[in-house]
């Protein structure tokens, strides 16, 4: 006798009946497998889904509730090529100008003036500037080696009889002056220590209408607020600027340079 005649009875199956009754377990544990991991699928999806969902909407309600300013890399120049290729001199019209030259060497950007009363400005070529815009963020290192005048320079456009320009006037040691902005908020001239010295301050300056910023070493040395609708200079791109008055010496040298431009989004209007 086979095992399956001698094992026969009413307590056991018949063998094919035994064998169907491990073909649908077998089916049902797979299923069962199927089922629970289409679950855990399904269930990663839903949560994704709505991880997503949740994040969108708390972007929306940020940039509704905190209107924000999108910068965008235009500019930059490390002064490591060794030449000026990207940069044009424009003088002042009617202020006598600086004989000395501006220099790239040692990868930075320099310029050692010894010269009473004089002017003169270094401006990027049309291509290198690329159609920044008006609004902007200016971060540069700069070095003031000697002398008491050192200069930036931003919505500059050259013009005549004078250039238009706004700019910092730094005063070593004592602080520094932004000239030529309308009447603000706040005072244009800054009492903020600024001695020559042998390495380089990071200045980061902020240019919107009817607001400019000026950092020195990431601290904030100025927040000038004044009513947009009288921008005196409302247009023009950066430019370096140098020049000297009663004391004839200024030694100024420049390092990384970044502009970024800067897309003010405004919240729209609910129609």
């Amino acid at each position: 006798f086979s095992w399956c005649v001698f094992f026969r009875s009413s307590i056991f199956p018949s063998c094919a009946n035994w064998f169907l009754f491990l073909s649908s377990l077998i089916k049902l544990c797979l299923f069962i497998d199927i089922l629970i991991v289409f679950t855990i699928y399904l269930f990663l999806v839903i949560n994704k889904l709505l991880s997503s969902i949740v994040y969108f909407f708390i972007i929306l309600l940020v940039s509704i509730l905190f209107p924000f300013r999108a910068l965008a890399l235009v500019l930059n120049d490390d002064f490591n090529d060794g030449n000026m290729d990207n940069w044009i001199r424009v003088d002042d019209s009617n202020r006598k100008p600086c004989s000395s030259p501006w220099q790239e060497n040692n990868g930075f950007l320099g310029i050692s003036i010894d010269q009473i009363s004089c002017t003169t400005n270094l401006m990027p070529t049309d291509s290198f500037w690329n159609n920044l815009g008006n609004d902007y963020q200016i971060e540069v290192d700069v070095q003031f080696t000697a002398g008491t005048d050192h200069n930036i320079a931003f919505r500059f456009t050259p013009s005549a009889p004078s250039n238009d320009w706004y700019h910092i006037h730094f005063t070593s040691p004592n602080g520094f002056v932004l000239e030529r902005v309308p009447s603000g908020s706040t005072s244009n001239s800054v009492t903020y220590p600024v001695p020559n010295k042998s390495d380089f301050y990071h200045l980061k300056i902020l240019v919107i209408s009817g607001n400019i910023q000026i950092y020195i070493d990431d601290n904030l040395a100025l927040d000038y607020v004044y009513d947009s609708n009288i921008d005196r200079f409302p247009t023009g791109r950066f430019a370096f600027r140098a020049g000297t008055g009663s004391n004839p010496i200024s030694e100024t040298y420049f390092d990384n340079l970044v502009i970024k431009s800067i897309d003010e989004l405004q919240p729209q209007a609910n129609v």
